[in-house]
């Protein structure tokens, strides 16, 4: 099947990824002395708050990425939807490298920074968030109506209108939070990042949720929802 070679070709490119985040992770814990402090978190003005050993600083990336690239390919194989989400490959195959590029892109620079670089990884993480709501929300709007990938809602998963119209605006919505973001970094405006982050995300789900159901209710072809 098409679907699965697809697959198979980005497993195989999100793979080498984190083989190489293990990679880097293994020579750096050569590397590093034994109780070193790594700084694993970032306060608002982007100065290290909290610190933590080889285990947490150099496996913790490399882990969340092994274990996202196993859900993104066991997902389709499950998907009651299955033929929208072979129609929603692109999309689905985009989302999951942006993904595994952005967890890589963390982690070498929590690496660099472990070994004395001169990094600023809050910077890196903003962007790099920013970067990501931009490309899901380029491609939000082409994803066929499936119960993994896309806004999801009782309302969208019952009514094609309400699910192509909510995702297409959901995307729009995504991508200029997105360009917010990288604005508000390059800004070092990093309070209004936050606000963009916490506020923005809330909201745009908030008013998703309603629209959604707004489209459904004036879906004459919609699926009624029990009770």
């Amino acid at each position: 099947m098409n679907n699965a070679m697809n697959n198979k070709n980005t497993f195989v490119i999100n793979s080498l990824i984190v083989l190489g985040m293990w990679v880097l992770s293994a020579w750096a814990w050569r590397v590093i002395p034994d109780g070193s402090p790594i700084p694993v978190h970032y306060g608002i003005d982007g100065t290290p708050d909290r610190y933590g050993g080889k285990f947490e600083g150099l496996l913790l990336f490399p882990i969340v990425a092994a274990a996202l690239t196993m859900l993104f390919t066991f997902l389709p194989r499950i998907e009651p939807r299955a033929q929208n989400l072979i129609r929603s490959q692109k999309a689905y195959s985009i989302t999951w490298l942006a993904s595994i590029l952005l967890l890589c892109a963390l982690h070498v620079a929590t690496v660099l920074k472990a070994i004395g670089w001169s990094i600023d990884v809050a910077a890196i993480v903003s962007v790099g968030v920013g970067v990501l709501f931009v490309v899901i929300g380029n491609y939000l709007g082409k994803v066929r109506s499936n119960f993994f990938f896309g806004i999801r809602t009782p309302w969208t998963l019952s009514s094609e209108y309400s699910w192509n119209r909510t995702n297409r605006l959901g995307g729009r919505l995504l991508f200029g939070l997105g360009i917010g973001c990288i604005l508000a970094t390059l800004a070092n405006a990093n309070q209004l990042f936050f606000i963009l982050v916490l506020g923005g995300s809330i909201g745009i789900t908030l008013f998703l949720v309603v629209y959604s159901y707004v489209l459904w209710k004036n879906d004459p072809t919609r699926q009624e929802i029990e009770h």
